[in-house]
């Protein structure tokens, strides 16, 4: 009930406002494949200003970062772009295990690879870090008091989404919220 989520139509100029002080109630901004020929430069500005103010962007699979290394984000961005390679079931073990774990009753499923996920060997750049139990998958960067998270996966990978510790991680991750506590009503 708290965020509103708005998909941009491809045919249209992007929603996103050209002057940073109406940012305010942006939240989180999940960049993926955009066309950067449909942003203009008050645009461009607005976005880097928000990140810097503490806007979190989160840049969806290898595709998208590609098409950013040559951007006006180039300087911002947490990981460069490696070889491409897969991930199986392995490759998740650590990652499956970290957000598959509860504190208080009993520990999720883990995640299930029915075919290995498509993705790129992210290269970490200065300042950069993974995002916990996701080393090799998701690495962020400060930018200002805010910042950008790049995926080495896509994030609308089905394995990813079916998994019962997709929630947990898109919160706790992704978005970096608090935890989440959970009650039974009287």
């Amino acid at each position: 009930p708290h965020y509103r989520v708005v998909l941009a139509d491809g045919a249209k100029p992007l929603p996103l406002p050209p002057n940073v002080l109406t940012w305010t109630s942006v939240a989180y901004v999940v960049w993926d494949e955009v066309n950067l020929d449909r942003l203009d430069p008050a645009q461009q500005e607005a976005l880097v200003y928000w990140i810097h103010w503490g806007g979190r962007m989160i840049i969806n699979g290898p595709d998208s970062l590609d098409g950013l290394l040559a951007s006006f984000l180039k300087d911002y961005l947490p990981a460069d772009v490696g070889e491409r390679i897969t991930f199986d079931q392995a490759a998740l073990a650590d990652f499956s295990a970290g957000w598959s774990a509860r504190d208080v009753g009993k520990t999720l499923k883990p995640i299930s690879v029915t075919k290995p996920w498509s993705g790129v060997e992210l290269k970490p750049r200065d300042g950069a870090k993974a995002l916990p139990h996701a080393d090799k998958l998701f690495y962020e960067r400060s930018v200002g008091a805010g910042s950008i998270v790049v995926s080495a996966v896509q994030l609308a990978e089905r394995d990813l989404v079916n998994w019962p510790g997709f929630d947990g991680f898109l919160n706790g991750a992704l978005l970096r919220r608090a935890s989440r506590e959970f009650g039974v009503e009287n």
